[in-house]
């Protein structure tokens, strides 16, 4: 019986020392995943409403390892600029509850929330604040109207109604004030009666000195060489032509052919450049076919 227990007991030595060995050997494997930044109510974007400059953010910085320091940059594209000093001191190193209030906002700003431990491991998250867009400005006109009560009627040279017409002003001129304010007249009204094929028609101050010397042009120390062409454009079209867009204008005043448009009537409209090179259409809206009669024109013109 002696000689069973001597043969056990090494055995039972053994099992006991590898049993302290591997007990003895066991470690806390509890990992360490740096600081965890949580902001207020899960949200990490606004949009501030018009007016409002300013906003606070919220966030609860928590760390296993306690904090070491929170940094908070303002980030864009190619920059990073630091928000203040580092925070460095806690109450609580385990828990901060960060409040920053960001100020002066005019525009769409990204704000960087970093958050090192005391095992410098460091995380960051990013808070967006979108800034709402001002209104757009309203559209500035850009055309001239003269149109309506504001349409130019100008005289055949048998009226007595002016046959000169600024379109940058809207005035029409009678003979003497013309020649006084040459530089700014693009049309004379001249009404031909010999010539069917030319009857009505609006020619450029130039035209009117070279040809017959119309409301004496010839001594006018400016004449402006207006060119004309007639167009397809309906008067529906024209008037569907707004003063906040001359894309209409610019799209018709092309191939300029002259510097008159001739045989004009009721409902015909045509486009004109002016010296400047200001592009317009007009619009006959009345005519009375003779020499002392006149004609109603509606403008619309660049700026």
């Amino acid at each position: 019986m002696m000689k069973k227990i001597g043969v056990l007991l090494p055995g039972l030595f053994l099992v006991l020392v590898g049993m302290f060995v591997i007990t003895g050997c066991s470690e806390d494997t509890t990992t360490n995943d740096g600081p965890q930044i949580t902001f207020a109510n899960g949200i990490d974007e606004v949009t501030l409403q018009k007016g409002v400059t300013q906003w606070e953010i919220n966030a609860t910085i928590t760390s296993a390892a306690n904090l070491d320091e929170v940094v908070l940059f303002e980030v864009g594209t190619g920059y990073e600029d630091q928000l203040g000093e580092a925070i460095t001191s806690f109450q609580d190193k385990t828990s901060y509850d960060l409040k920053f209030t960001v100020s002066n906002i005019t525009e769409d700003k990204v704000i960087k929330i970093t958050a090192t431990d005391k095992d410098d491991i460091t995380n960051s998250k990013f808070f967006t604040i979108n800034v709402t867009p001002n209104d757009p400005p309203p559209p500035t006109d850009e055309l001239l109207f003269w149109t309506g009560t504001m349409a130019a009627q100008l005289g055949a040279q048998g009226s007595a109604l002016g046959s000169s017409f600024a379109t940058s002003t809207g005035a029409v001129y009678t003979k003497s004030p013309a020649a006084t304010n040459s530089s700014i007249i693009d049309f004379i009204y001249y009404y031909n009666g010999t010539d069917a094929e030319i009857k009505a028609e609006i020619i450029s101050p130039k035209f009117a000195a070279d040809h017959g010397n119309v409301v004496g042009a010839n001594s006018w120390s400016v004449k402006n060489e207006t060119q004309f062409v007639l167009i397809n454009m309906t008067a529906a079209e024209f008037d569907a032509i707004v003063a906040t867009d001359d894309s209409p204008v610019v799209a018709a005043a092309s191939g300029f052919t002259d510097q008159r448009v001739v045989n004009l009537a009721v409902g015909d409209v045509f486009a004109f450049q002016t010296t400047p090179g200001k592009l317009g259409v007009a619009k006959v809206t009345a005519l009375s076919g003779t020499t002392a009669g006149s004609i109603t024109i509606e403008v619309k013109v660049q700026k």
